[in-house]
């Protein structure tokens, strides 16, 4: 897979990394799926997110378009299965565990070309 075959990126985990992964992505184009098991967590990243582009229109780094562009390209859900994409970011827990039962459902959910990234 080169990077030009790249248009939807999978983020697992919406605390503070997870967002900032995703916003960078949509900011540069890429369809984003934002997963989180926790949907407290996913509105809260939904809100900061929003209120980031904000801060960086109020600095001029980014303008009413790019954050409204941005917005649209994000996609939240707490539903795995949802969480189809040719590049997959995994932001969780620290507890290997979890990260193998993860990206073991990942591999399951994806095609064989889909990278998984930790």
């Amino acid at each position: 897979m080169n990077l030009e075959s790249i248009k939807t990126i999978g983020i697992a985990g919406a605390g503070t990394m997870g967002q900032g992964i995703a916003q960078m992505c949509a900011m540069a184009g890429y369809k984003t799926i934002l997963f989180d098991i926790n949907t407290e967590m996913l509105e809260v990243a939904k809100i900061n997110i929003a209120k980031n582009l904000e801060k960086g229109i109020e600095r001029g780094k980014v303008t009413s378009e790019q954050k409204e562009s941005t917005l649209s390209l994000i996609s939240y859900t707490n539903n795995l299965e949802e969480v189809v994409a040719d590049l997959v970011i995994e932001a969780i827990l620290e507890q290997l565990e979890i990260k193998h039962d993860l990206f073991s459902k990942l591999e399951n959910i994806n095609s064989e070309n889909c990278i998984l990234a930790t």
